[in-house]
């Protein structure tokens, strides 16, 4: 289930480097962790000793001391007048922090070695890592020796945290007559950084005992990985000029880092953004780095979503970049408990220790090119100690309980809803046919949908769709969500239309760029249209803004006259309509139904670059709304109840596990209430309570849930429960009591292998003959009994 777990760490525990104080903090950090740790194959501790820059300096000497992250704030401030904050003034984690030595650091990682063998029974890889910014220890080499490589991440340099600009991979090295392990001549003049980088981590590695490398922050993934513009977006337009050298020079560094050190594994951190993004604002050619640099892991979920309660950008970034991993590699969760350097600890302070970012990520899965879903087998902690060092218990004992019940109903079958991702077709569209616009708008599309309440949890590359046909896969039980975008690749679009003709359901989105689709879609083209108009939505009115630039090209098609298509959504400014949704459903379908919704970012580019501001939603409707809006056309219903507009929506998803459908959902403001409805019914969650309004359940949940759902009813009105009630009967594993049924039909969900061994009883009702069950599938096995009053016992 858990193939490794990773527990990173600072040097701020083992100030006493002493073998007795190096043992003590190592044996405190393997007992906190041996209730998750022995769930794992492998155990790994990722050090964060300094920012990397004690890699870049060393020349083997072990007793020379380096710089390590022994501040709390920024270890390189960019000081501004007036501003006390540890961005500006940092300050030492305890006082008279200890000095360290490559000699005191080869001990530590023997004694970490050795102790997790001894607690955990199972061996330990150590990590270290390279980070190309500013935040975590003093760098001589960066910021005074060699400045000319700090040229990344422009975009974020004015901030107060960072000041001063990354190292950006592709750039080349001055000369320097410092001895360096790697270069004990000095460096040359003009020496290619991943070269250099490559050289000194196998020498580092080999000397000090290190298995691993995680590159930090963006390394190797762009120039501009933090902000939302880059090298190929500046704002005000999107730019295929610098693309071709922007990529050359990413692929540059990999090769020359590779040729230096070919075998060392490598884990990333990646972007802050999604691939689509990546692709289309910093021209990263991320598919010939997955496929070309040999032990490389994805990246695994930002933490920068949630931390800006952006989790939209950490789901559809997370999702986007597992849809396609190297050949034989699984993919990492990684999640945020302390801060070792900002002096607060998300856990506690930012989460409240709610687990929603547990819930919500850990409900991700990807299916692989046989259609079967892939969920991350590695996990990793930011930090398990705190800024001041502590290694404090009460996290571990809170967050392990967790992380085991998410891992206990993890996805193993694709989930209602499923991204087809053309994770290659962006690439082409980008690369090769300046489709720029198209490839940012659909990711970003998603992000915000995704936090307007849009239940995405599933994703599945283009490549990966058509081999999993061959292979016999089946998404019978799902809608596919795809952008336009897909129709780039002739083949897929084959699919999709056949796969209608057997009764799917489709929901595209975005512009409509090809011939192909346009004609499929039945739309016309006409004059393009942006800017501040309407959107009529049945009855409703409501004012929106469409920027051409953020949102795949102007509106410019309609609806063909005298088509088959259903207008469901029309953008209107005076006599002027554009389609914002269609629905098409073809007799010769048997029931397969597509729907396209056009779609609008509801978004302006901040002034830094760094990161996009919404509209206002007191002011205008966000049209992103509409991809939860349209749901009941497939059977589903996501609404939201508030007191004001500009409340925020909570973010969900579904999953499938053992039959049932769980839900995750994370809410923002807790007086915003949620109605529900499924092709199957109203769902009762188990252990919970629900008023029914007009079929539909009615809840309002708390700020983290993970709830199951295997009983369904369709009941106009009433208060229902689902109630967990022990066995207590031989040879039973679980027993539910549903109340409050008024001429209900019920469908129960029940567990593989318990389909006919499921005993249906009324509650006190004795003499009133047995019950009627019909076994359907509605999107999997369901059991069905209809006509119920009272209360029914379910026991399996």
């Amino acid at each position: 289930m858990i193939q490794n777990v990773c527990l990173e760490i600072t040097l701020k525990p083992f100030k006493d480097k002493t073998a007795e104080g190096y043992g003590k903090a190592c044996e405190t950090l393997f007992r906190q962790w041996l209730p998750l740790t022995v769930n794992a194959e492998t155990i790994s501790v990722l050090l964060w000793i300094s920012d990397g820059s004690e890699i870049l300096d060393y020349n083997r000497d072990m007793d020379a001391t380096f710089e390590w992250a022994c501040v709390v704030g920024s270890a390189n401030p960019h000081p501004k007048e007036g501003d006390d904050s540890i961005d500006s003034k940092p300050f030492f984690y305890c006082e008279n922090p200890p000095e360290y030595c490559y000699r005191d650091l080869k001990r530590l990682i023997a004694s970490l070695k050795s102790t997790a063998l001894e607690i955990c029974g199972k061996p330990l890889r150590v990590g270290a890592i390279f980070d190309p910014g500013p935040e975590f220890a003093k760098s001589t080499f960066k910021y005074e020796r060699h400045p000319e490589i700090c040229t990344g991440n422009p975009s974020c340099t004015g901030t107060s945290a960072c000041g001063r600009g990354f190292v950006y991979s592709a750039e080349r090295l001055k000369g320097d007559s410092r001895p360096y392990a790697g270069f004990p001549n000095g460096i040359p003049d003009g020496t290619p950084f991943g070269a250099f980088l490559g050289r000194q981590v196998k020498c580092y590695f080999k000397d000090l005992d290190f298995d691993f490398l995680w590159l930090s922050n963006g390394f190797g993934f762009g120039k501009d990985t933090w902000g939302i513009i880059g090298s190929t977006f500046d704002k005000a337009k999107f730019s295929s000029e610098q693309g071709p050298a922007v990529r050359a020079g990413i692929m540059e560094f990999w090769r020359e880092f590779r040729n230096e050190c070919p075998d060392i594994p490598l884990q990333t951190r990646g972007t802050n953004s999604t691939t689509g993004v990546d692709i289309s604002t910093d021209g990263v050619p991320l598919r010939e780095i997955y496929s070309q640099v040999s032990d490389l892991e994805v990246p695994p979920n930002s933490p920068w979503g949630p931390l800006t309660n952006d989790f939209g950008l950490e789901l559809a970034g997370w999702m986007s970049h597992i849809a396609e991993v190297p050949s034989g590699k699984s993919y990492l969760f990684r999640y945020y408990i302390h801060d070792p350097w900002w002096a607060f600890s998300p856990w506690l302070h930012q989460y409240q220790r709610k687990a929603h970012d547990l819930y919500l990520p850990l409900a991700i899965t990807r299916l692989d090119a046989n259609g079967k879903t892939k969920n991350p087998e590695n996990i990793a902690f930011l930090s398990v100690d705190n800024s001041y060092g502590e290694l404090l218990p009460q996290v571990p004992n809170e967050v392990i309980p967790e992380i085991l019940a998410c891992y206990e109903t993890s996805p193993d079958e694709p989930g209602p809803f499923v991204w087809l991702y053309p994770f290659d077709d962006y690439h082409d569209l980008a690369f090769k046919q300046n489709r720029y616009e198209e490839v940012f708008f659909g990711d970003l599309f998603i992000r915000d949908a995704i936090n307007l309440g849009f239940p995405l949890n599933t994703i599945v590359s283009t490549g990966n769709f058509l081999s999993s046909l061959n292979h016999g896969a089946s998404y019978s039980k799902c809608v596919l969500v795809a952008p336009t975008a897909i129709a780039s690749n002739k083949a897929v679009l084959e699919k999709v239309e056949k796969l209608l003709g057997e009764g799917a359901q489709i929901l595209l989105y975005g512009p409509v760029g090809d011939a192909a689709l346009l004609e499929f879609l039945e739309q016309e083209r006409c004059e393009g249209i942006e800017g501040d108009m309407e959107i009529h939505i049945g009855e409703r009115q409501l004012k929106v803004r469409h920027t051409a630039l953020l949102s795949g090209g102007d509106l410019n098609v309609r609806t063909k006259s005298g088509s088959t298509a259903s207008t469901l959504a029309e953008y209107v400014r005076g006599s002027e309509r554009r389609s914002a949704a269609v629905r098409i459903a073809k007799p010769a379908w048997k029931g397969g139904k597509l729907i396209w919704i056009r779609g609008t970012n509801s978004f302006s580019v901040a002034q830094s670059g760094f990161n996009t501001v919404m509209f206002d939603s007191k002011e205008l409707f966000l049209p992103e709304t509409l991809m939860r809006e349209i749901l009941p056309e497939f059977g589903y219903t996501v609404e939201f109840t508030k007191h004001f507009p500009q409340q925020t929506d909570p973010v969900i998803n579904f999953r499938r596990h053992a039959n049932a459908i769980h839900m995750a959902a994370y809410s923002a403001d807790m007086t915003v209430g949620m109605k529900l409805n499924f092709p199957e019914g109203a769902p009762v969650f188990t252990s919970s309570e629900t008023i029914l309004e007009e079929g539909l359940a009615t809840y309002r949940p708390g700020k983290a849930v993970n709830w199951e759902c295997r009983v369904f009813v369709e009941q106009s009105q009433g208060l229902v429960k689902c109630l967990e009630r022990e066995p207590r009967a031989k040879n039973l594993k679980r027993k539910l009591q549903v109340d409050g049924l008024e001429n209900a039909t019920l469908h129960f969900r029940p567990e593989p292998g318990f389909e006919n061994a499921t005993i249906f009883t009324r509650e006190g009702a004795d003499g009133n003959g047995p019950l009627a069950i019909e076994q359907r599938d509605l999107h999997g096995p369901v059991l069905e009994l209809r006509n119920l009053s009272g209360s029914v016992v379910i026991a399996w």
